[in-house]
């Protein structure tokens, strides 16, 4: 994976410095969003912690 597919993740958490701040931030996004910044997690466990989100954004968007 190219430098670009991170840069996504890289601005997202310039953006959001505390994990509150991503939390809530991850509330409002929609699921589709949320499962990129998913894939370009290096840790698996960063991957599940962001699909968590993703989830709950699909039954918010009634998809799930």
């Amino acid at each position: 994976m190219g430098e670009a597919f991170y840069k996504e993740m890289k601005e997202f958490l310039q953006k959001y410095k505390t994990r509150e701040a991503r939390e809530k931030a991850l509330r409002t996004m929609k699921s589709e969003k949320i499962l990129q910044l998913s894939r370009s997690c290096k840790a698996i466990q960063d991957a599940f912690y962001y699909a968590r989100f993703a989830q709950e954004a699909a039954i918010r968007e009634g998809q799930g």
